[in-house]
Order: C-alpha cells, then sequence, then structure tokens
C-alpha cells in the first residue's frame, strides 16, 4: 500500500517541480523586450525622467542578460532610452571616465554595456556614483563578468582579456589607477 502511495505522490511532486521551475523561467525572462514602448516614452519634463525609471531599469536589465547584438531591435531600442534618459535625467548624474574607450567601443556594443552597469550602480545605490572610481571599478566589474560570459558572445581582445584577468584577481583598482 504505501509504494503505491508513494509511487503516486512522486509524479504529483515533479509535477509541482516542473510547475515552479517554469514559472521562475518565464519571471526570469521578465525584462520584457519593449522596443515600442521604449521608442515612444517621451522624456521632456523632470517627471517623465521619474515616471520613465521603471522602463529604464528593465531595458538596464534586458541589455545585461542578453548578447549585444546590432541585429536586435530591442537591443536598439533599450540602448536608445538608456542613452536619452541618461543625458537627460537631474535625479542621477554619471561620469564615464576617459580610458573605458580602450575596453568599450560602439563596434562592439559594450560601451553601452558598460553604461547600463553605471545606471544599474545609480538605481541601486545613488550614492555611489558621487565616488567616480568607485563606480568606475564597480562598473568595470560588472562588466568584465558580462564580457566572461561565453552566452553573451564577446570577443575577447587583449584588453578585455586584461580586464577579465584583473577582475578575478581583485585588481581593477590597480589596472585603472584607481588605488
Amino acid at each position: 500500500m504505501t509504494k503505491f502511495l508513494t509511487y503516486k505522490i512522486l509524479p504529483m511532486k515533479n509535477l509541482i517541480l516542473l510547475y515552479f521551475l517554469s514559472f521562475v523561467l518565464v519571471n526570469g525572462y521578465s525584462q520584457k523586450a519593449d522596443p515600442v514602448k521604449w521608442e515612444s516614452l517621451k522624456l521632456k519634463s523632470k517627471s517623465d525622467y521619474k515616471n520613465a525609471e521603471p522602463d529604464v531599469k528593465n531595458c538596464v536589465a534586458y541589455l545585461l542578460s542578453h548578447p549585444y547584438n546590432n541585429n536586435d531591435m530591442s537591443v536598439h531600442a533599450a540602448e536608445r532610452l538608456l542613452i536619452r534618459w541618461m543625458e537627460g535625467t537631474k535625479e542621477h548624474s554619471f561620469t564615464i571616465q576617459a580610458n573605458i574607450g580602450k575596453y568599450y567601443t560602439n563596434e562592439n556594443g559594450l560601451l553601452v554595456i558598460y553604461m547600463a552597469t553605471l545606471t544599474k550602480i545609480g538605481f541601486e545605490s545613488p550614492s555611489a556614483l558621487a565616488d567616480s572610481k568607485k563606480s568606475e571599478v564597480e562598473a568595470l566589474r560588472i562588466c568584465a563578468k558580462y564580457c566572461e560570459d561565453e552566452n553573451n558572445k564577446v570577443t575577447k581582445t587583449a584588453a578585455i582579456k586584461k580586464l577579465i584577468d584583473a577582475e578575478k584577481k581583485d585588481k581593477l583598482e590597480e589596472l585603472i589607477g584607481a588605488k
């Protein structure tokens, strides 16, 4: 009798587990790409920028969880909204250091990924952006992990390899001269 009950319960547990995992996966990809909405957002007043923050967070999450692809309309829409929002928001101030160019260029799309990491840092800890060197190091740390992830299909140039290596050894400050 107990074997029969055990046999019947296991499939139900598996079904519940499968349902739970599918729910998690669907919600895990809830960084829905909504390029039409992202393109149509009006950013004119201070309240427009504030109201756009959830969409900008969504863009950041989308960019940081997908490979940069020049042919992807959603990536371009996220990129454009992020740049428009960063240029006009009065709530956050972003500094892109000049030496970032050796790692990230528009050709490889990583400059946008770097900007997304700065925005992520700004949302998670607005005071962190006040110290441009600390925010640069943290942004580079996130970017190095993004570049290292094979799913993101980043071409590992010598500079990118050096960046990933410095992040692994916890020597990013030394690499960029922040120490």
